[in-house]
Order: structure tokens, then sequence, then C-alpha cells
């Protein structure tokens, strides 16, 4: 048998010395993007692709599929036991038993030390997607060849789960350590050409609020990557809604969900617009704009809308449930809306299906499929969903849009 190149199992380079040559090259590489690419990119579009790039494959070997097969090596005179009769300078055929360990993932860990490990390596090598070692057997003594096997497979064990241990470790930590390096430089263009990243608009949770108003609290609350593409310039500080209001806001038509969800009878033959004007009165009791007290606005026959020079910063479109090409086309008319980056969305879904979660599980799996979409981002409750998409002709403009459903089930006519 012809062995390909050997080497130390996790025994020919320190591990962390590889990771941290990896943190190096993400922050190569976005210390190489110019200022038109990192103020302009979709950031978290950005962070992922890094993500995608620079995850460590897990390594995984296959102890419990192991194979053996043998050949014969020729062992000098000299390498073999003195009471044995030979003749110097002469080699003698003897039994070599090969063990053949399946394996997937990055193959560059298996010469990585971890560093937490046994003072212990030996010398393997790779044939057919198998990590291999072989025991020689100077007398053909079985129990001795399965002794010397099995100290080798118990060491390859113990290696091995260290190892993991730090590369998940790395895994799991690389989200967070990638955005800090993404937000510092980008926070350094925007400190540089004296810009904000976003203007708040002047939106603000009202502090006098009857507690006759107050709506009850819920009682709980590695394949093709492809780098995203700017054709941007310049860059253009925009108003955005902050975060913060934008999930209030979600969380007040939520509530108003369950309250709807509790007296049924109460919304039986209202019509989106009625619907909509009774979330308008909510939340207009729950939020105070700028000086024109317009902070909600009705603008044509469903929309939610909050504006901030002239205009849509978030919108919600109110649908009853017709079907997945209904929805779809709701997603679709709602986007149109907006221009801005970073803009803040809701379609709120009526249902009248006795059956809510057949309706839900169509929405989540048709969700997927529009064009426009970017990624889910959280199931808040059962009846709450939270997507990314993007504005018509440009994924670097994040829209996030929330989906929430509504139960007003048909009476039983029966």
């Amino acid at each position: 048998m012809v062995y390909q190149r050997t080497f130390k199992v996790f025994g020919e380079r320190v591990l962390s010395d590889y990771l941290d040559g990896l943190k190096d090259f993400i922050q190569s590489e976005i210390e190489r993007k110019l200022e038109d690419y990192i103020l302009n990119v979709n950031e978290t579009e950005f962070i992922n692709y890094l993500i995608n790039e620079y995850t460590v494959t897990p390594l995984n070997i296959d102890f419990e599929n192991m194979l053996i097969s043998k050949d014969e090596k020729q062992i000098p005179a000299e390498h073999l036991p003195r009471d044995i009769d030979v003749k110097k300078g002469k080699s003698y055929p003897r039994l070599a038993v090969i063990y053949h360990l399946p394996y997937t993932g990055c193959e560059a860990l298996l010469e990585c030390s971890p560093s937490r490990h046994l003072v212990w390596t030996t010398n393997m090598f790779l044939d057919n997607q198998c990590l291999c070692f072989e025991v020689l057997s100077i007398d053909e003594n079985i129990e001795d060849i399965e002794g010397q096997s099995e100290r080798i497979l118990n060491n390859l064990k113990t290696q091995f789960e260290y190892l993991i241990t730090e590369v998940n470790r790395f895994n799991e930590n690389l989200p967070t350590a990638i955005k800090q390096l993404f937000q510092k430089r980008k926070q350094r263009f925007l400190d540089m050409n004296k810009k904000l990243a976003a203007l708040d608009v002047p939106i603000k949770k009202r502090e006098d609020l009857p507690e006759t108003y107050a709506i009850p609290a819920p009682a709980f609350r590695k394949s093709v990557n492809v780098e995203p593409k700017v054709t941007e310039k310049g860059y253009k500080p925009e108003p955005t809604l902050d975060g913060t209001v934008y999930q209030n806001i979600l969380q007040i038509i939520h509530d108003l969900s369950i309250g709807i969800e509790r007296l049924p009878s109460t919304y039986l033959g209202k019509d989106e617009n009625d619907l909509r004007d009774y979330m308008l009165l909510f939340l207009g009791l729950h939020f105070e704009g700028s000086a024109t007290g317009e902070t909600f606005n009705k603008s044509g026959k469903t929309d939610i809308l909050i504006r901030h020079e002239n205009s849509n910063v978030f919108i919600a479109e109110c649908k009853f449930w017709r079907g997945k090409k209904g929805y779809l086309n709701t997603i679709t008319q709602l986007l149109g809306y907006l221009t801005w980056r970073d803009s803040k969305s809701a379609v709120i879904v009526f249902v009248k299906n006795k059956d809510l979660s057949s309706v839900i599980q169509i929405a989540e799996e048709v969700t997927s499929t529009h064009s426009n979409y970017l990624g889910f981002v959280d199931k808040m409750h059962d009846t709450w969903l939270n997507y990314r998409f993007h504005i018509n002709g440009d994924k670097n403009r994040e829209v996030k849009l929330g989906v929430l459903f509504f139960h007003i089930p048909e009476p039983d006519k029966s």
C-alpha cells in the first residue's frame, strides 16, 4: 500500500493560531471595503455573508463506522526484537493493520492542537476521505494489535472532543465579533464625515395615558455564498423609526388582537376600514408625534402610516385573508410605498377561517417565495412573525416586516 503524506494528528500547529488567522482575514476584508460600500450595504446581509464565509465547517470523525485493512511491510532487522533470529542488514515481512476512520468537515482541523490537549500525537494519513493510522505487528499477536489500537483511538477521541469544543466556541462568538468590526468601521466613516446613521422621527411614548385605556400585558412575551453588491454612490442620512418604538407599535397591535379574540362577536361584520380605525384609536392613545399631531395617518382604504418629511417611515397594511396569492400581493403593495433605508412595516391579516393555524402555516410557507424576501427574524408569538425584506430594486435598503394575524371567525350558521 502506498501511503499519502503522513502528519502528526492534532499536533502540527496550534488551533488558536489558525482561528486567530481567520479573525485577521475577516478584519482585513472589512477594512478593504470603501466608504460607499460600508455606508450603503445592507448591514445584515453583509454580516451574514462574512459569517457564512468564515464559520469553520464542523469536523466529524465517524468512530462508529471504522474499517480495517491489512498490508505487509518490510521491517529492517535492526527494528525487530533481539530474541528473533534475523540477519543484520536484511528486512523481514510483518503484518500492518490499517484503521480507516471516515471523516467530514474541515480537513485542516485534523492537524490542529486545541488549547486544552493531551501530551500525545501519532502519525496518521488521509485516504479516500478517511483518517488512517497503522498498527504494526511484530509477532502477529492479535491482543497486542488490539491494545495498541485501543490506546490510539481513546487518545484520538479525547483530542477530538477538546478540539470541537474550541471550534464551536469560535463559531458561536463569530457573529458578534463580525458585527462589532463592521460597526466600528462604519462609525469611523460616519464620524469622519459628521453624518448620522439615522435621524430619529419625533415620536415618543406618552406618559399620561389613563389607566382605563391600558392594554393588559400578555402572559408571555455551506452553500454558495454571494457577497452583497453595492451600486449606490455617496451616502445620505435618512430618517428611521426607532427600533424600540417599532416593537412597541407591533406589541400594541398584537395585544389588541388578543382582545379581539376574547370578544369576537363585537367585531363581526366589520370591514377593513372599521378594524383599521379601531387600531388607529389605540395607537393614537399610546403615542404622540410632532406638533402636527398626525403621527398615525390614514391613506387610502387600509393604510396605517407614520410620515416624516413627506415620506413613509412606517406603514401597515390591513387585509382579510384571501389566500396565499392575496397575502403576497399585500406584501408587494406595502413595499411599493417605502423608499427609505431601514423602513419599518407590518401586514395585519384578519382571518375569518375557523382554523387559524392552517392559515398561519400557509403564510409561513409562502413568505419566503416573495421576490423581495431577505430572511426570517423571529416568531414573537404564534400569531406574530417578523421578517426582513428589501424595497424594490435594491437589496441594501432593508424593510423590517411584522406579520400579525387577527382571528375573527364567522359564526356557525347551523
